[in-house]
């Protein structure tokens, strides 16, 4: 890289970590979608998908950007990305040390619940009692759309 000109170096030491970046949240992104989808249609059922999407996902992701507008208020702007990136890194990290070992244990049995309420409601009540793969669900979600579009975002500074 001698014979580069110095704003081509500059250059190309900027595009190599910001590749780096944008190909590992890419591959968590791919990791996350497949085993959401197989954790959560093996223990709860395909049914529970649609109340994810729209009483679990939406809310988050709602609730997730509003937090960030407050962090690009209140954060320098190369904080923004760590700060919105960690949370979800931190509940990874504790639902594979913690939450998924103990997950049997921090699951109730909903089978009398799921006699008592109509068959249509039967996938939120097993969103509910199958709570942590749920939370797993919601958080690998909110990896596609937040990580991926605020590291576009953080690109751009």
């Amino acid at each position: 890289m001698d014979h580069l000109p110095e704003p081509a170096v500059e250059l190309w030491h900027k595009v190599v970590p910001l590749g780096l970046i944008f190909f590992a949240a890419s591959f968590n992104l791919t990791i996350l979608q497949s085993l959401k989808d197989s954790i959560v249609v093996v223990a709860s059922g395909a049914e529970t998908l649609p109340f994810l999407m729209s009483l679990c996902v939406l809310p988050a992701s709602l609730a997730f950007f509003v937090a960030y507008g407050n962090m690009v208020s209140r954060l320098p702007e190369r904080s923004v990305f760590y700060a919105a990136v960690a949370p979800l890194l931190a509940f990874y990290a504790l639902f594979a040390a913690v939450i998924y070992p103990a997950a049997p244990a921090l699951h109730f049995d909903a089978a009398a619940l799921l006699g008592a309420v109509p068959s249509g409601l039967h996938g939120l009540v097993k969103v509910v009692s199958n709570w942590t793969y749920s939370l797993f669900f919601c958080f690998a979600e909110l990896w596609g759309s937040v990580v991926i579009s605020v590291l576009f975002w953080w690109v751009e500074l």
